[in-house]
């Protein structure tokens, strides 16, 4: 799958956990006044590209202990774009050794993670712990 796609999948699970933890929280889907709601364009912003204005914004919306969820997906959602927008391959694969990393230390033991890879990019996410999903072009991690 090309990085265009996988970015897109990404910022999809992004608006996924934003929308499961507004209806979570309010019984409601967001309104203009939820801080929710109003960080939805702000979340798919490349954070080296944030204003000031922005930095608080998300710095406000991740000091609510009860957006811990968006704060980690947002987290991997960047990773995924900076190992994207990496120069080389080599500092691609540090950036995905770094999110392997990040994953054994801190999700949970049920914890189930899929990817979208192809050929020959499946060869690299099987050396950071993901297998293939058998007639499918996905691909899983499940905490060793």
């Amino acid at each position: 799958m090309d990085p265009f796609h996988v970015v897109h999948l990404a910022g999809n699970a992004l608006d996924e956990c934003r929308k499961r933890i507004q209806q979570e929280l309010h019984h409601r889907r967001g309104r203009a006044t939820d801080p929710l709601y109003k960080a939805r364009k702000v979340l798919h912003t490349r954070s080296c590209l944030l204003t000031a204005r922005q930095q608080h914004q998300i710095l406000d919306l991740f000091s609510n202990d009860e957006h811990v969820a968006l704060e980690v997906t947002w987290s991997v959602y960047q990773n995924i774009i900076d190992a994207y927008r990496a120069p080389d391959t080599s500092a691609g694969k540090a950036l995905m050794q770094a999110i392997s990393d990040w994953l054994i230390a801190n999700a949970d033991a049920s914890a189930y993670v899929c990817l979208m890879a192809k050929e020959p990019a499946d060869q690299l996410y099987q050396q950071f712990g993901f297998q293939a999903i058998p007639g499918n072009i996905g691909m899983r991690w499940i905490k060793p």
